[in-house]
């Protein structure tokens, strides 16, 4: 991947996300942008694979991609799905040091910008806004990993699926007929059952 110089309209859906999240000072907002290049993902290629240490972070300016666990004997569980306006990382694997546990592919081609976690973090040190950008997405992964726990302990698979389509309205349509079942921990029949009621 190699570092160049984005056009204009890269930049405006990254802009206006973190403006709505963190309302950056212009100097510290070209600073962030500074830091990023452009990566297309072909489908079925990935960001990030099992057993790799993650180091990037990524904004999706378009596309769709999946985390999911793979076991030894190859079958796929789906942990989640990032979409258009969406930051991605296996942000544990770089705080650890440890290789991730699972994998980030592409499902559509997509179009990300991208820039390494270590230059993220130094800028939490260099100004409050990008200390709260960093809070602001653990927030939002602890309340989405919460909420998933709660669904597989708690809720039946066609409860699952209701909140599924709830949490990802528009993705439905995107998405293979297994790739729901695999996240919602049912067959492609459990599903096709569910959905004819």
């Amino acid at each position: 991947m190699n570092k160049i110089d984005l056009p204009s309209a890269q930049f405006l859906a990254i802009k206006q996300v973190l403006k709505h999240l963190v309302s950056p000072p212009d100097a510290e907002l070209e600073k962030f942008l500074k830091l990023l290049s452009i990566q297309t993902l072909e489908q079925g290629e990935f960001f990030l694979q099992a057993g790799n240490t993650s180091t990037e972070l990524a904004f999706i300016n378009a596309g769709l991609l999946r985390f999911f666990y793979q076991r030894e004997d190859g079958k796929e569980f789906n942990k989640s799905f990032s979409t258009e306006n969406q930051f991605i990382a296996a942000y544990s694997s770089f705080l650890t040091k440890q290789p991730a546990r699972f994998s980030i592919q592409a499902l559509e081609v997509s179009h990300l910008l991208v820039c390494e976690l270590k230059s993220v973090v130094e800028l939490f040190q260099q100004h409050r806004c990008w200390e709260r950008l960093g809070r602001l997405l653990a927030e939002q992964l602890y309340i989405k990993k919460e909420a998933r726990e709660a669904q597989f302990l708690l809720d039946n698979a066609e409860t699952r699926y209701r909140e599924f389509q709830e949490a990802y309205p528009s993705l439905e349509g995107r998405l293979a007929q297994y790739h729901v079942a695999s996240y919602l921990g049912i067959t492609p029949v459990g599903l096709s059952r569910i959905r004819r009621h």
